[in-house]
């Protein structure tokens, strides 16, 4: 199954990671479409921040296994982030630092080597491809990720974790609404 192309029953997942300073304050984001055909079944929004400091590209892989985390049933999935750290690192790096031990190619071990094997291990989950999108370009969903990760690494959510109708209810809707409408 090519799931670029797939119009069947599908998730769409957007991730951005957020950090105030680097290393600082961090915060994830998360938007999560539910779509069969051209219909969006629904969306939900989900956010939280690090405790302590935390790098960008620690909160960029968070965002990603906290998205496919939340999915409730193992539909094709895209993840679209606009972190080449995550999407080169799943399509391209991720086998071949397997095959080594989880090393890279110079011998040395995987930054983050915690975060990528959870992420490694949440997207055999279901069939799930990376793609990247320029971030601040106008992708609603990468716009809406980004919000949502800086406004957590601010600490705009207090403790609160996963999802945020409450803060956000533009970003849900009710079931069966059409996108081609």
């Amino acid at each position: 199954m090519n799931i670029d192309t797939y119009t069947g029953h599908r998730y769409v997942i957007a991730c951005d990671g957020a950090c105030l300073g680097n290393p600082g304050p961090g915060g994830w984001g998360v938007v999560i479409h539910e779509i069969d055909g051209d219909t969006l079944i629904s969306r939900h929004a989900l956010a939280g921040c690090a405790k302590g400091r935390t790098t960008n590209n620690e909160m960029e892989l968070t965002a990603a296994i906290e998205g496919l985390r939340f999915l409730p049933e193992t539909l094709p999935t895209i993840v679209i982030s606009d972190s080449e750290y995550v999407v080169k690192g799943m399509n391209e790096w991720r086998h071949g630092w397997k095959e080594r031990g989880w090393r890279k190619s110079n011998r040395k071990t995987v930054e983050n080597l915690g975060l990528w094997m959870a992420l490694d291990k949440v997207a055999d989950c279901c069939p799930v491809v990376f793609r990247w999108v320029r971030g601040h370009n106008g992708d609603p969903m990468n716009e809406a990720a980004d919000m949502l990760a800086s406004n957590a690494a601010a600490g705009a959510y207090g403790d609160a974790v996963g999802e945020l109708a409450g803060f956000h209810p533009e970003l849900f809707t009710t079931p069966a609404i059409n996108h081609a409408a």
